[in-house]
């Protein structure tokens, strides 16, 4: 269990095609290792606005669909959509999306990214940082963590110079900063000023350069200590979730776009450094914990971000997917309890995670999408509410036919202790989706959504106010 929200005391189809590269230049989030299936994806304006530059004026080539490029000064795009297979779109972008507005110069083998401040170069040519530029770097980064300053000036200067630290190391043929500097020091500061924000702040430049700072610093060994890593994921998450919604300057308003994607490429530089079940596991626990807010901004914002590292996931081809993830169940049920949230934000991100782990779960049973049946129903005329009743049951009926039986268990205990859940439509979902997976479903089911919500509401008053196991839960026990 992690816990209480973390206290200040303590990011396409399945494997598409990348599009074709871009031969302009532009200020760039360069990412520091190649991969093919990343090859292409540019990042455009966010380390040069970051860095006080302008973003170009020229059309960015998507492999979907794309808002147009603006100038700093002016509101940011709203994150286009992607594309994916089935019918559930993905309904935000992130930095590993091949629709995001992140870079992708050049990524290394095991799929981390670096993210590199560039100035204008033709995008087919490298950059390099000479030895002085490299010594400036360490210089900054040693002095922040001797004399923790405290001025904002100083903190960004400290941050921003991690990355050439990093590609001069990677430049000399090196993956470590060390000994010339502790990786696990460097994060502990960043830890620090990422805890000395306030509660419930605006976005703030040193919040972005944080999560940047750290996605450079996942490119470089040693990996880190559990714990450390914790701390790092419950200061960050904490902070990103729980960010002020006031947008009253065109800065404030471009900072709520950019953070969201620097968080998620963060958590996929994290997966990427052990890309398995267990990372996957590890980071979702962090980023799904704040999936049962009682707030609606933290719970979407972490449905946004989960799904996110869902959709980089299936798109990471050295992804380990053959131990068996037993907690993939429970991952499942916390997703899916929201794939009839009245917010359709927040039910198109649930549908497209729920639809992320199904991939996954087929691929570790030798199958493709194209092999199973289709998880969501496709009679849009519906009443919106029926519909998402129906597709809540679709997730247990389709779901329990490739589940292990360590992956049902997981998801009825994540779907049993929902019902319990103080918010009425969480209890709802919770069982239907118990009834689902016991192959009961029908027993709920109605020809209009008043039909549906009276049979949920009887069970659950049997359940919760009498305390009694209606008959078609009997088979619980087996599981």
């Amino acid at each position: 269990m992690l816990g209480k929200p973390f206290n200040k005391s303590i990011q396409g189809a399945e494997l598409g095609a990348a599009p074709t590269r871009p031969r302009w230049s532009w200020p760039r989030l360069r990412f520091g290792r190649q991969d093919p299936a990343q090859e292409g994806r540019r990042a455009g304006w966010l380390w040069g606005w970051l860095c006080g530059q302008q973003r170009p004026q020229e059309p960015s080539p998507r492999s979907h669909q794309e808002a147009s490029p603006c100038p700093v000064s002016e509101a940011l795009p709203a994150p286009a959509g992607q594309e994916v297979e089935g019918p559930c779109p993905s309904t935000g972008s992130s930095a590993w999306d091949s629709g995001s507005t992140w870079a992708s110069g050049s990524s290394q083998a095991d799929g981390r990214h670096c993210f590199a401040p560039g100035s204008p170069l033709d995008s087919e040519q490298e950059e390099g940082v000479d030895v002085a530029k490299d010594e400036a770097a360490l210089k900054v980064i040693r002095e922040q963590l001797q004399c923790r300053h405290k001025d904002e000036g100083q903190q960004l200067l400290f941050l921003q110079a991690i990355y050439p630290a990093c590609l001069a190391a990677r430049e000399r043929g090196e993956d470590t900063l060390e000994p010339r500097c502790c990786k696990a020091a460097v994060v502990k500061r960043i830890v620090e000023l990422i805890e000395e924000l306030p509660d419930d702040s605006s976005p703030s430049a040193v919040l972005a350069h944080s999560l940047a700072a750290v996605g450079n610093l996942c490119t470089m060994k040693p990996a880190l200590e559990p714990d450390l890593e914790t701390q790092l994921l419950r200061a960050a998450l904490h902070s990103v979730f729980t960010l002020g919604t006031e947008k009253d300057t065109t800065g404030i308003q471009a900072l709520h776009k950019v953070i969201p994607e620097v968080l998620d490429a963060m958590l996929g530089n994290l997966l990427a450094e052990s890309p398995d079940t267990d990372r996957l596991h590890f980071i979702l626990e962090h980023v799904n914990f704040w999936v049962v807010s009682r707030v609606s901004q933290e719970r979407a914002r972490a449905i946004r971000s989960s799904t996110a590292l869902l959709r980089y996931t299936v798109t990471l081809p050295e992804f380990d997917i053959s131990a068996e993830f037993p907690r993939m169940g429970h991952h499942v049920a916390q997703l899916a309890l929201f794939v009839s949230d009245p917010d359709k934000d927040i039910s198109r991100q649930a549908r497209e995670g729920t639809y992320r782990l199904y991939q996954l779960l087929l691929r570790q049973r030798g199958l493709t999408i194209h092999d199973a049946e289709d998880l969501w129903c496709y009679d849009w005329h519906q009443d919106r509410r029926l519909l998402g009743y129906k597709n809540t049951a679709r997730v247990g009926e389709v779901f329990g036919k490739f589940f292990s039986e360590g992956q049902k268990r997981s998801f009825v205990q994540t779907a049993v202790l929902a019902i319990y859940d103080p918010l009425l439509r969480v209890s709802q979902a919770g069982l239907v989706l118990v009834y689902s997976l016991l192959g009961e479903a029908q027993q709920l089911m109605g020809v209009t959504h008043e039909d549906v919500t009276a049979k949920v509401m009887g069970q659950l008053h049997i359940i919760r106010h009498l305390h009694q196991m209606p008959e078609a839960l009997q088979g619980l026990w087996l599981i």
